[in-house]
């Protein structure tokens, strides 16, 4: 359990003897002003002190070392300056000694010398056993390997990067060692007295701190004129790159781009597990309105840590700070209204899932679109949505890797939330899944916003409800011809059209093809004898990206006047909504379209 000693105490596990500002001497003959022992596996104990002139301390404390990482202490304790991100000094295994004759126990016993100022001790209790990097417990896990190795009639040893442990006293590693835990301060009293435990700021514009479990929080702030501002933030990133678990972000609340993000490039080592990660930058803010957020995935944030807790765990989260606290009176709080009320809005898709709704902008305007969908790789999405302008062979938007971020959870998840400028016109919005990780069923970590998976549209700027108004239908283009796309297995589609004159056709179309022959694919035939006029071949197609079966023709032929028939066949596999391959960039347009060439 991972407490306060007060959080405790509603717990029922007030174990701790704790003696504070007493007049007890202790061997040195300095007044003991604090004792910590009795401690529960995985506690977190806090305690706040202020000292009024400089004086020095004398700290004892007991801990221990990782038993798969003896460079890594598991139980140890360390003192923090109020409001600081790093202590001011730590226990840690160079400056301890063995103690006893226990090989993992480790004791310090010195003096330390700390200048007037307000301070905070703190304790975390991890077992020897436990992993303090990562998420894995290696507690639970030998607990397993052990019974199946007592199960068949094993002497109970492990061997684990080339170290052998014995696991029949695994208990005694997890239990007893965690009883020797002491933490012991000792001065003169008349100079300490208590404080609190608290991560105060008089300069804050805006935060959001001590996150619990899945959460996705966002907090607005407005400059009245530009501003140089402090970041902090605290997180976890147990994967590679920038695929944080728990993080913030800043975004431009008009414009809706990131203006800071955390990454791993700008962050630093937060103390305790290595998967917690801290950044601290100034950022200079133009005139305008913003909004931080901040996420955190299913495990390890304030008060429910999995592995050790960064050094201020109180600071875990994101805090905007003004440099001076004069610069304040420039800021205030900020409603953001955007994501509200969505204008159009495809949301909570699942597998195997394909819709499309139609709408049409009255007017020059800026949208926002929000999007999350699923990448595995590059710019092969198996989630994903777009935007269509009726009568264009292109899409208007698409989701790609370059202009997506991660999303939160599993790396492949990913998120675009941008301003797209829309001219007047008709246009259709889609979004479609494959069959795995969708929401609802999700096969690995899902992303920070699960019920808005899909793609949504919002009023952005001088924007409002009326620049967009949805279609029951596909509003045709005068242009087009023939549209028969979105085509998935065992497809056998036809539609009719009819030239009054002679007429050059711009045909585009998308299929699969293996060798020289072609699984999927289009053509044109005349309706009055059924001779084929056009037909999409392995020769006449180019790769269309992605997998090398993917093909594509996109091309100008001359028709005469007459009544011809379109036809597009699929086998049963690789196709739209169903890849076994990766998709071509576009797969949206697998099919056909046959336009008047303009």
């Amino acid at each position: 359990m991972l407490a306060t000693l007060e959080h405790r105490r509603h717990h029922s596990l007030v174990l701790i003897a704790l003696i504070l500002i007493s007049t007890a001497a202790s061997a040195s003959g300095a007044d003991r002003i604090l004792r910590i022992d009795n401690f529960h596996q995985g506690e977190l104990f806090c305690r706040g002190f202020k000292i009024t002139k400089q004086s020095s301390i004398d700290i004892h404390v007991i801990g221990s070392l990782s038993e798969f990482n003896r460079d890594q202490m598991t139980g140890y304790g360390w003192i923090l300056r109020s409001g600081a991100l790093k202590p001011t000094w730590e226990m840690s295994v160079d400056n301890t000694d063995r103690y006893g004759h226990e090989k993992y126990l480790r004791e310090y016993q010195s003096t330390l010398e700390l200048q007037p100022g307000e301070y905070e001790v703190y304790f975390y209790a991890g077992s020897p056993s436990a992993s303090s990097g990562f998420t894995l417990d290696l507690g639970k896990m030998i607990d397993k390997i052990k019974e199946k190795i007592d199960a068949r009639g094993s002497k109970g040893k492990i061997i684990i990067n080339g170290d052998e442990f014995d696991l029949s006293d695994s208990d005694a590693v997890t239990d007893d060692i965690v009883k020797e835990y002491l933490f012991e301060i000792s001065g003169d009293s008349k100079e300490i007295v208590r404080s609190d435990c608290v991560y105060q700021s008089d300069r804050v514009i805006a935060e959001i701190l001590q996150p619990e479990n899945s959460l996705y929080a966002s907090k607005g702030f407005s400059l009245s004129q530009p501003l140089q501002v402090e970041v902090a933030a605290i997180g976890e990133n147990a994967g590679s790159g920038d695929d944080f678990a728990d993080y913030g972000w800043i975004i431009n609340a008009e414009t809706r781009k990131r203006v800071w993000s955390m990454t791993e490039a700008a962050s630093e080592p937060a103390g305790g597990a290595s998967k917690n990660k801290m950044v601290f930058e100034r950022l200079s803010l133009p005139k305008g309105d913003y909004v931080v957020f901040y996420v955190t995935d299913d495990s390890h944030t304030y008060d429910d840590w999995n592995a050790a807790p960064p050094y201020n765990p109180q600071a875990y989260g994101i805090r905007i700070n003004a440099v001076k606290k004069d610069d304040l009176k420039y800021a205030k709080p900020f409603q953001d209204t955007y994501s509200q009320a969505a204008l159009l809005a495809i949301t909570r898709a699942g597998n195997d899932f394909f819709e499309t709704k139609s709408f049409r902008i009255a007017r020059d305007c800026d949208i926002r679109v929000y999007a999350i969908g699923e990448c595995a790789s590059g710019d092969a999405f198996a989630d994903f949505g777009w935007i269509e302008q009726v009568g264009s062979e292109r899409p208007y938007w698409e989701m790609t890797e370059a202009n997506t971020h991660h999303a939160g959870g599993a790396s492949k998840n990913r998120e675009f939330d941008d301003v797209v400028h829309f001219r007047p016109g008709d246009y259709v919005l889609g979004y479609v899944t494959d069959d795995s990780h969708s929401y609802g069923d999700w096969n690995s970590s899902p992303p920070y916003d699960q019920k808005n998976y899909g793609i949504s549209l919002y009023a952005s700027g001088k924007a409002d409800a009326s620049v967009l108004k949805e279609l029951p239908n596909e509003s045709p283009s005068g242009n087009v011809l023939v549209k028969m796309t979105y085509i998935g297995d065992d497809a056998d589609e036809t539609q009719i059209f009819v030239l009054e004159k002679p007429t050059r056709v711009h045909i585009v179309a998308l299929g699969e093809g293996v060798g020289s022959d072609m699984a999927d694919y289009g053509w044109i035939e005349r309706v009055s004898d059924g001779d084929i006029v056009w037909e999409m071949t392995y020769r006449k197609s180019r790769p269309a990206g992605g997998a090398s079966k993917n093909r594509i023709v996109d091309t100008v032929i001359l028709l005469d006047a007459g009544k011809y028939r379109a036809r597009y066949v699929s086998d049963d596999s690789h196709s739209f909504g169903n890849w076994n391959s990766p998709p071509p960039p576009n797969p949206q347009r697998w099919g056909i379209t046959i336009s008047k060439a303009e």
